[in-house]
């Protein structure tokens, strides 16, 4: 980098010749006014930048012979030229020393007559110049100054004893550097301001010090002559050189030219050495600004991690007071913090704080914290105080050998920075025992601390309220009712649901909570730590509420929840009871199914003792009461039937009104004349799917059970509307009704009504309320069955001695339209005469089967079970008809049908068996056509015999399907 001012320098020294300084390529970067004025047109502008060749050639200029360098220590080029008037010059080349990059210095003489100079001269000033400037590139300036002096010395051929010095003036104070041994009066004299030779020329020519030039004036009485080189810059003189001569000397115009030369160049020198040497103490004092600042920067980062893992406000304050103590000295930090709801000053210490620098300490802080957000009421303050990681020492437990912080003399403080007016307000104090103020680096450092800190509490305090909101809108969505008390039970938060609970578990409880449902609160908390506690409300519908009670760590609060579980229990004892009817209804089921192969046999046998014996014949009335009885006994076993949903049933579309008023004869002769029934039926009813016998049974069931209630008379009535539940509806602990459309059908008497007590057993089969011998049990249980099979549900409602109401809900179908019976004409007892073979384990059934069908003109084979079957239709039998019972020991009906197909397609299958379709599961038959209930009854045998025959034949793939389907 080449130095401007210094090249500058060395162009004015060498005014006595034209001279430039240029690149190693030949570009002129510097030049001196001679040079203008005899290459240029008076501006410097014409010049820099150009070629010296390309203005020799527009000047007139041309070049008699190139000379090379001759010596090492040679110019690196001359050039003799002549110009067109006739005069010769001579253009010699020299590196300048002293620049960081390779720059030629170059002289043009005037080698005419008139302004000829010895080249010797100009070579030898133009070596001594840029050594002198080469002296002081190391820094050593009083080294430099010196050999300085020793050159002048021996240019000026002064003796090797000559006294020489010089006087640099730094920074307002005076510096001497000596060469030989100059008289101490002199030195004296420029010391104590007296030596008018350097003081008082660089005062006087303060204006333009740069016109100071070199002058021999006569000295002390010691030395007679001085030879006196001002030192100056561009603007002030920077020293004075001092040389002790024996007489006066001459100085020529170029000498003088040349020595104010060196007096600049050296000026120069000096001042680039010590702008040097203040930029190195300056890099030094950067370098620990930086250092520290980086620190700084570092910590700021740390804490800025730190605080933004801090849980509470408490934990804050302790990472910022940890990470001021490195990088600010301090014995007392404090920070005050105020929010909307307190405020609270933390204090802590290094030592133990004496009782008045405490004091002093808050009162600092307080009045500081006064200045920026208002005065702050004392009493409205909380202290929490530190000591390091402990709590803060008092006097009285101080230490003895621990002293005590007794005066606080410096403290600084920076607030918080607040982005927001609800941001918290406050401020970071840190004071100590020295009166050394601090620095405003570390004020600044302490003000950012203090930011981040505000910063860091306004987003703690964000967080928090926004988890406090978040929390308060979960708790009132919460499915379960909420509140919130002090210890002393005032309530202190609660939400929707638990506003809606307490009107029914706590009615007196809107500002205090006492007790719950006759339990304290301290009650509440102990019983239910493990489980709930389950409190009951009302009786129909009776309302079931779970409690529980928790208290926070240390007992200042306490919330209580409730959860309504009315409907959960329900579900449970629904479950229970359905359950419990599950197993009654398959037991029906089996008893059924046996049972109705004994009453086959009774049933046709007895109607077969009454064909034999006649009417004239008195065993045929007992043959018939045996036939009657048998009779009871079917609609016992389909009333167990249709209690556990499996009876053959067949479903239709039904208007309700329409079979109420066609039952209406039946009901009035069946409750007798003393009990007034009537109907209240809605104009256009939502049809039903059930079956009409079904509905007509439960009907009859009903009314039934009413006259009973009633043996004193009284009143029956039955209702009909649509409904429509937009919710699930909840009765007693036996239904839930889904929300939907639904047929209300509503049977209620003003009889003696029924025991809460029993009412949830009146459903079940065999129980009956009736005195013993009155009633079976069954008939409750039968309505029931057929309602639950029809998809509906039932309810009932009973008070003693006001009456009881039964309400059935049936859901209405929609599109269905409603099915007209048809009466169909009473036909005899069909006959045949085609081949029919008969599949029963049951001997006696078997047996009564057969004679039924032979009695009716068919050819009957029997077989014991399917593999007695097989074995006929292996020796080729044919038949036209197989009877068999779908459940046999060893090969089921369903099989053996299959087995009869794939011999004989044209074969029609007609199952049987004790139990329902329905019943049957996996083997059901499917159409219901082929399937035959029993017992066995002599006219439904023949008939469904007779219509299958009948059909039109179908092919074997059809049929095997149809079963396997099954």
């Amino acid at each position: 980098m080449v130095h401007t001012p210094l090249i500058n320098q060395l162009l004015a020294a060498s005014d006595v010749a034209s001279c430039c300084v240029s690149t190693t390529t030949g570009q002129i970067t510097h030049c001196n006014a001679r040079f203008v004025r005899l290459f240029g047109d008076g501006k410097a502008d014409s010049v820099i930048g150009r070629e010296l060749v390309a203005l020799l050639e527009e000047r007139g200029w041309s070049a008699d012979d190139a000379i090379g360098p001759t010596a090492d220590d040679a110019p690196a080029r001359e050039i003799r030229l002549r110009h067109k008037d006739g005069s010769r010059w001579k253009v010699s080349d020299a590196p300048l020393a002293g620049c960081a990059d390779s720059r030629l210095v170059t002289v043009v003489h005037n080698e005419s007559a008139a302004h000829r100079v010895s080249n010797d001269d100009l070579h030898k000033q133009s070596a001594l110049l840029s050594g002198v400037v080469e002296l002081f590139s190391d820094g050593d300036i009083a080294q430099a100054v010196e050999q300085t002096l020793h050159i002048l010395r021996d240019f000026l051929d002064l003796p090797a004893e000559t006294a020489c010095w010089a006087c640099l003036h730094e920074d307002g104070e005076r510096r001497f550097v000596t060469s030989g041994s100059p008289d101490t009066g002199h030195l004296s004299a420029c010391a104590g301001g007296r030596c008018k030779d350097c003081v008082v020329r660089s005062l006087s020519s303060q204006d333009e010090p740069q016109k100071a030039t070199p002058y021999v004036r006569r000295g002390a009485d010691q030395t007679p002559w001085l030879l006196i080189i001002p030192l100056v810059t561009e603007n002030q003189v920077v020293g004075v050189l001092h040389f002790s001569l024996e007489r006066a000397l001459t100085i020529e115009p170029a000498l003088t030219q040349f020595l104010q030369a060196v007096g600049r160049s050296v000026a120069l020198a000096l001042d680039r050495a010590q702008a040097n040497a203040l930029l190195r103490r300056m890099n030094v004092t950067l370098e620990d600004r930086v250092a520290r600042r980086t620190r700084e920067l570092e910590s700021l980062a740390v804490l800025s991690q730190e605080l933004g893992t801090a849980r509470s406000t408490e934990e804050l304050i302790r990472t910022a007071f940890a990470h001021l103590g490195p990088a600010v000295k301090h014995d007392v930090v404090a920070a005050l913090v105020v929010t909307d709801d307190r405020a609270r000053l933390f204090l802590q210490s290094n030592r133990p704080l004496s009782r008045l620098a405490r004091d002093v300490a808050i009162a600092d802080v307080l009045k500081r914290y006064a200045r920026i957000y208002g005065p702050l009421p004392a009493e409205d303050l909380s202290l929490r105080q530190f000591s390091g990681n402990d709590e803060l020492i008092t006097d009285a437990d101080a230490p003895p050998t621990r002293r005590k912080i007794e005066t606080l003399q410096s403290a600084i403080s920076g607030p918080f920075l607040r982005a927001t007016r609800t941001a918290p307000r406050g401020l970071l104090w840190i004071s100590r025992e020295r009166r050394k103020p601090y620095s405003e680096s570390r004020t600044r450092f302490l003000h950012t601390i203090a930011n981040q800190l505000g910063m860091a509490i306004q987003r703690m305090t964000t967080a928090r309220d926004a988890e406090q909101q978040r929390l308060s809108r979960l708790v009132q969505r919460l499915p379960a009712g909420i509140v919130v008390c002090d210890a002393q039970g005032n309530v202190l938060l609660t939400n929707p649901l638990w506003e809606k609970h307490q009107r029914i578990i706590a009615p007196n409880s809107q500002q205090r909570l006492t007790e719950i449902a006759g339990h304290t609160l301290q009650e509440l908390l102990e019983s239910s730590s493990e489980e709930p506690i389950e409190v009951h409300f009302g009786t129909r519908p009776q309302r079931t509420f779970a409690l529980r009670a928790l208290s926070t760590e240390h007992g200042r609060e306490l919330a209580v929840t409730s959860l309504e579980i009315t409907d959960e229990r329900v579900r449970e004892r629904q479950a229970a009871r359905q359950e419990r009817l599950a197993l009654v209804g398959r037991l029906a089921g089996g008893i059924a199914h046996d049972f109705n192969n004994l009453l086959s046999v009774i049933l046709n046998f007895a109607q077969f003792l009454i064909d034999d014996l006649g009417e004239d014949d008195p065993r045929c009335d007992d043959a018939k009461a045996i036939h009657q009885a048998a009779e009871r006994a079917v609609d016992l076993t389909g009333q167990l039937l249709a209690f556990s949903r499996r009876e053959l049933v067949n479903p239709e579309v039904l208007d309700v009104n329409h079979t109420v008023g066609d039952l209406e004869k039946l009901l009035r002769r069946l409750i007798g004349d003393d009990v007034d029934l009537k109907t209240e039926l809605c104009p256009e009813p939502w049809p039903v799917k059930i079956d009409r016998s079904k509905l007509e049974q439960v009907l009859a069931n009903l009314a039934v059970n009413a006259r009973d209630a009633m043996p004193d008379g009284g009143k029956l009535v039955i209702v009909t509307q649509n409904v429509t539940l937009s919710d699930n509806q909840v009765g007693d602990d036996y239904y839930t009704v889904p929300r939907g459309r639904y047929l209300q059908l509503s049977v209620y008497d003003t009889g003696v009504g029924i025991e809460p007590s029993e009412l949830q057993h009146i459903f079940e089969p065999f129980y009956t309320t009736k005195d013993q011998g009155k009633g079976t049990g069954l008939g409750l249980a039968t309505v029931y069955g057929v309602v639950k099979q029809a998809g509906g549900y039932i309810d009932v409602n009973s008070q003693i001695n006001v009456g009881t109401r039964f309400d059935i809900y049936m859901p209405t179908p929609k599109g269905a339209t409603v099915s007209h019976r048809e009466l169909r004409p009473r036909r005899d007892t069909p006959t045949g005469a085609e081949r029919i073979l008969v599949v029963e384990d049951e001997p006696a059934v078997r047996i009564s089967t057969a004679r039924i069908l032979r009695d009716a003109g068919y050819f009957v084979q029997e077989a014991g079970g399917g593999g007695e079957a097989l074995a006929l239709i292996e020796r080729g039998e044919h038949f036209d008809l197989l009877l068999t019972d779908v459940v046999m020991p060893d090969i089921s009906g369903i099989k053996l049908a299959q087995s009869v197909l794939e011999k004989s397609t044209s074969t029609r299958v007609l199952y049987m068996s004790g139990y329902t379709n329905a019943h049957l599961g996996d083997q059901a038959i499917a159409p219901p056509s082929q399937f035959l209930q029993k017992p066995i009854v002599a006219h439904e045998l023949t008939n469904r015999v007779r219509e299958l025959l009948d059909l039109k034949p179908v092919k074997h793939q059809a049929s095997a399907r149809r079963l396997t389907n099954a």
